[in-house]
């Protein structure tokens, strides 16, 4: 409150009382000079949130407490008529700053704030102690890491019954029972913090952490340790303004993203650094190998299983989302709206569509999709396709691997091969480029490469990769097996390994069928007389006798057809 005859002004704030069942504020003075005209607080916002789809209203936003690691410097501006005076909040997360370099992790202002924010609450704020990269918190980061086993808490498996709500009543209980259950009035209108059960946890990677794990009656349900939730909150509030929203919308034909590049990178950075901090402070519990005879000792090792499962997942969880956002970061730093005029019109709504949980959790292939078009974009470039490539693998190793990598410094061969003008210069790319498809055989996409290698005239090479990819696509040589002694019964594992080999097999075909086509359109003489001179010619023992002008090349291959035939073809090329 302010008014003109007094420099006093008070500033009343939730911030300290989130989870409240009655509304509390604190209040503070604060000396201004002057006469007031106007309040406002502001802070450093490092994500915006996604404005609402059209026709609906805007989402309610959590409380501030739960937004202090995206808003950051908060501060309150007070304009009067002697100047402008500026106050700064002394947050929670600053206040236990305070308390750790006062008494340490066991000190009086440390325990007041477990008392104040609950025992899970006050872990979050260490991890924000323990990712921050400010030089004051070097100081206390392990005073801030001694929190997490400062106390005994570890998972357990509990009783499904003890896990329900005090004041809780399905129309199937019984009244007798319900009124043993019932709240004194005075236990039941004092707030007391976590007086009532947790909510359920569940791993996003696992199935659901509190369905019942005995058959039989309700079972027990696991209950995860503070830290187990802490590092789920910590985790969650980071990635709220954009986990259940498009990474990227269509406008006028072309991709733009929801989040800046900017944002995109704090928020990949933020991520990196929680999973360094699980991994530097052993965050991760180390498996329980404890032999324990009674029932109690098992459930507490299953229970402990159970939590390190979830932070392992939880773990990866972080890693995949600093990875697609690093990637579509990298992708509008490029200039995401050129990269995608040359997608297929028909995919732009999909990624568009999906919501960025679904691009970490299941859109590898989409993800996959748009690494592909960014390194078509920069075929041809050998300098733009190096820089991409070195920044993908540092960035996204998962999402572009090693083996990506060499495929796409192949590729860049092939096309420069396409424009050189000396032969010997086009023999010597093509080579590299084979080389380094038979190094990452695994991510070759053969249709592709084939059909490059077809237009290079390089078939003794378009051949070896096909080949070799067959190979390895069956290591066990089940579908060789099968042609030569036949399949026995419907082995689905043989019947794999026939496929993957005949779509090797396939690319093989289908560059024969064209040059067959080829031969006929451009020579009087039908493929089959060809065939049928080139047959009698090898009878004889006679190679191709080059004409005027024109030189030949024979090809002679032997490719399994539907496992079921050998198909013996000459080619005939005439260039």
């Amino acid at each position: 409150m302010a008014t003109a005859n007094r420099q006093l002004i008070w500033a009343l704030s939730d911030l300290y009382h989130p989870h409240k069942h009655v509304y509390c504020e604190s209040m503070n003075d604060l000396q201004v000079a002057g006469n007031v005209w106007a309040i406002t607080p502001v802070s450093k916002k490092a994500l915006h949130y996604q404005p609402p789809e059209p026709g609906m209203i805007a989402r309610v936003q959590p409380h501030a407490f739960y937004r202090q690691s995206t808003e950051m410097n908060q501060r309150l501006i007070i304009c009067s008529n002697e100047g402008i005076h500026e106050f700064d909040y002394v947050t929670p997360r600053d206040a236990l700053r305070e308390a750790l370099f006062d008494g340490g992790a066991e000190g009086r202002a440390t325990v007041q704030l477990w008392q104040q924010f609950g025992a899970t609450e006050v872990l979050v704020l260490a991890l924000s102690v323990l990712t921050s990269e400010l030089a004051v918190d070097e100081r206390i980061k392990e005073k801030a890491a001694s929190m997490f086993y400062s106390f005994k808490d570890t998972p357990e498996l509990v009783d499904v019954e003890q896990t329900r709500g005090l004041d809780s009543w399905s129309p199937g209980d019984s009244i007798a029972e319900w009124k043993h259950k019932m709240r004194s009035p005075l236990q039941a209108s004092t707030p007391r913090f976590e007086s009532y059960p947790p909510p359920a946890v569940s791993s996003p990677f696992s199935p659901t952490m509190n369905k019942p794990l005995a058959s039989g009656g309700q079972g027990y349900a696991h209950s995860p340790s503070r830290r187990h939730d802490a590092l789920y909150y910590y985790f969650s509030r980071l990635v709220t303004p954009i986990w259940n929203h498009a990474i990227c919308r269509v406008t006028n034909g072309v991709l733009t993203t929801s989040l800046s590049s900017e944002e995109m990178d704090w928020l990949s950075n933020e991520l990196r650094k929680l999973g360094q901090v699980m991994e530097k402070y052993n965050l991760l519990p180390k498996p329980d190998v404890t032999w324990n005879n009674s029932t109690v000792g098992k459930m507490n090792v299953q229970a402990s299983s159970m939590e390190r499962q979830s932070l392992i997942a939880l773990r990866k969880l972080i890693e995949s989302s600093a990875e697609v956002l690093s990637l579509w970061s990298s992708a509008n730093s490029f200039d995401l709206r050129a990269i995608s005029a040359s997608m297929d019109p028909a995919m732009l709504p999909t990624l568009a569509g999906r919501p960025f949980c679904h691009l970490v959790c299941d859109g590898q292939h989409l993800n996959g999709d748009l690494i592909r078009t960014m390194i078509k974009y920069f075929l041809g470039d050998e300098a733009g396709t190096k820089e991409l490539s070195e920044r993908l693998r540092a960035l996204c190793p998962n999402l572009y691997s090693k083996d990506d990598a060499c495929v796409t410094n192949a590729m860049e061969q092939l096309k420069l091969a396409s424009v050189a003008n000396s032969g010997a210069a086009r023999r010597s790319l093509v080579d590299k480029a084979c080389e380094l498809f038979r190094q990452s055989i695994g991510k070759v996409s053969l249709p592709v490469v084939c059909r490059s290698l077809a237009e290079l005239n390089a078939f003794e090479h378009l051949a070896d990769l096909c080949l070799l990819k067959a190979k390895r696509d069956d290591p066990k040589q089940l579908a060789l097996i099968a042609y030569r002694h036949g399949r026995s019964g419907e082995d689905r594992e043989m019947q794999a390994a026939e496929k993957r080999r005949a779509e090797s097999y396939k690319c093989i075909t289908d560059t024969l069928d064209d040059l067959e086509v080829t031969a006929s359109k451009s020579s009087p003489t039908s493929a089959e007389s060809i065939n049928a001179e080139f047959r009698t010619r090898d009878d004889a023992g006679s190679n191709p006798i080059p004409t005027s002008g024109r030189f030949g090349f024979e090809l002679t291959l032997t490719v399994l057809v539907g496992m079921n035939s050998i198909r013996v073809i000459n080619v005939f090329m005439i260039a």
